[in-house]
């Protein structure tokens, strides 16, 4: 049909998504870079920032929803450790509680995450969803 005619995306821009944050509940969203907590609720507009481990804390957990378990271990490992901080059993703790308190805070009705035994965090994936943003990149040949 187009015998002869050669065609190139060079020209046009692709479209890539990139994810910005978690869309928690209907009225509940959380914007990692930003590490803002907001309830878009009709009646209000509640705007919460979390403290840069907090954020840490609620980001590994995001990400890893379809996890069966994630172990003390391994948040103390991703969260603290690897941003070059002590990590211990009272700071998670400490840290969890005050996350719980700022979920409720901004409107989160279900518990985000539940601890299972002492050993560990399980996520409720129900609600949770990713959010994303589309932006252009140019393509070279």
């Amino acid at each position: 049909m187009f015998a002869g005619t050669r065609f190139s995306l060079s020209p046009f821009n692709r479209v890539n998504l990139r994810p910005y944050g978690f869309r928690l509940s209907e009225k509940v969203i959380y914007l990692s870079e930003e590490r803002l907590l907001i309830n878009h609720d009709k009646a209000s507009l509640v705007r919460i920032q979390l403290r840069q481990t907090m954020a840490n804390l609620l980001l590994f957990l995001l990400n890893n929803a379809d996890k069966k378990f994630i172990s003390d271990d391994e948040l103390m490992e991703k969260v603290w450790e690897e941003n070059e901080l002590r990590a211990s059993t009272h700071r998670l703790w400490q840290v969890t509680r005050d996350l719980r308190h700022k979920l409720i805070e901004a409107g989160l009705e279900n518990d985000l995450f539940c601890r299972e035994g002492r050993k560990g965090f399980v996520v409720n994936p129900k609600g949770i969803s990713p959010l994303f943003h589309s932006h252009s990149v140019d393509v070279d040949e």
